[in-house]
């Protein structure tokens, strides 16, 4: 037991192979399929349950598919703990089951797309689909359509799927997924709208949540700031709604949970003040969906100058991105320190095609400290146009 090893081979020769101290379990073909995953997953806590009696220790199973690799650890006699660490076109997420605690809920983030992805090996109690942008077009397609059919890949039969936003090119696409599936559907915007009100608070939204026009929830209070947090509260309130009852989810819970969401989850980047003398937020928004969003928010507030440190990466729609950019603005650009940013002298000549107008820096912190060097005290600085740039920030 102290020295248990196990691992699984596959991809290359299509074949399956577990060690397990003294057990190995019979080869057996199998495809190269994500879904792989689930049956190495079920063989490996085999192993566990085989090997593993007495001794009160980790021990950690490697399973490795593709770009995939799923970990499985048993605590002998108390505990099955499972953890996936997935890579999906440079996307990494963990996802921690606890087979023997109380009441556990996994909220699972798909990696890339969602037809492929290494999460379809569990079954969801509820599936969310936010809306569809153009993004990651050479992996999911080059229309809004192709890509909510690689989204739609996550709806899962008799089991509810909840979508965030109407839109007319993707409609007719779940409808079709979810018809084939028998999985019940709720468009969030057609169900649950959220009424903001106006406050005196600058670190928070309020909002009325109503459902099928009765209010349902009154002044809840929401601490991420961004314009578009009022679409992702409303599918948030669907979401809640569907799954209440099955795991008694009580309105003080749903309170709590939202006004201390940030607490909670550390959740950053997303319309973060960073400092106000001068003003300066960061936002992720990365695609045209998100840029349009912030564009928008941008143009609703009264300051002086804008100071814009912008970085990209190479797969994005940039063009379509820079020409909803303002053109105000003074642009600081900038490549993220990773390998898929678009070079800053790339993105200042695409830009400028676009009618914005700044200087290139060599890092992203050099752009982002001229940026505030040159900004006065009724000026914005606003940092964006990537995950990757934002983190180099915050």
């Amino acid at each position: 037991d102290n020295s248990f090893v196990a691992g699984v081979i596959s991809n290359n020769n299509g074949k399956f192979i577990a060690e397990a101290g003294n057990v190995k379990p019979s080869a057996e073909n199998f495809s190269r399929s994500v879904f792989n995953l689930e049956l190495a997953h079920d063989r490996a806590v085999a192993a566990f349950k085989k090997n593993c009696r007495n001794v009160a220790i980790f021990k950690q199973l490697k399973v490795k598919i593709g770009t995939s690799v799923f970990f499985v650890e048993r605590n002998c006699g108390l505990q099955i703990r499972a953890i996936q660490y997935l890579r999906c076109g440079g996307v990494e997420s963990h996802i921690k089951y606890d087979a023997v605690v109380n009441k556990i809920v996994a909220v699972i983030e798909v990696g890339l797309g969602g037809r492929l992805d290494s999460t379809n090996v569990i079954t969801p109690d509820l599936s969310v689909i936010t809306n569809i942008s153009l993004d990651h077009v050479h992996f999911l397609g080059n229309t809004l359509a192709e890509i909510a059919g690689e989204k739609a890949g996550i709806i899962k039969p008799f089991t509810p799927v909840v979508i965030g936003e109407t839109q007319q090119q993707t409609h007719e696409v779940f409808l079709k997924k979810a018809d084939e599936a028998n999985a019940p559907l709720f468009f969030a915007d057609q169900i649950f709208d959220c009424d903001k009100l106006q406050t005196a608070d600058n670190e928070h939204q309020v909002f009325d949540v109503w459902k099928d026009s009765n209010l349902y929830l009154e002044k809840l209070t929401f601490p991420l700031l961004g314009y578009y947090q009022k679409k992702n509260l409303a599918t948030i309130m669907c979401a809640i709604d569907i799954i209440k009852d099955k795991f008694k989810i009580e309105e003080e819970e749903i309170r709590n949970g939202i006004e201390n969401i940030v607490k909670n989850t550390h959740l950053m980047g997303r319309w973060q003040i960073l400092s106000r003398n001068p003003l300066v937020i960061a936002d992720t928004g990365h695609n045209v969906g998100g840029i349009t969003e912030i564009t928008n928010q941008l143009n609703d507030m009264s300051f002086n100058k804008l100071h814009f440190v912008l970085g990209c990466v190479n797969d994005k729609d940039i063009d379509g991105i820079l020409n909803l950019l303002p053109k105000y603005a003074t642009y600081y650009f900038c490549k993220a320190n990773l390998p898929r940013g678009l070079d800053a002298n790339i993105l200042a000549e695409k830009a400028f095609i676009a009618g914005l107008r700044g200087n290139v820096y060599e890092s992203v912190q050099n752009a982002y400290r001229s940026a505030l060097n040159n900004a006065n005290f009724n000026d914005v600085v606003f940092v964006g146009g990537s995950n990757f740039t934002v983190a180099e920030i915050i």
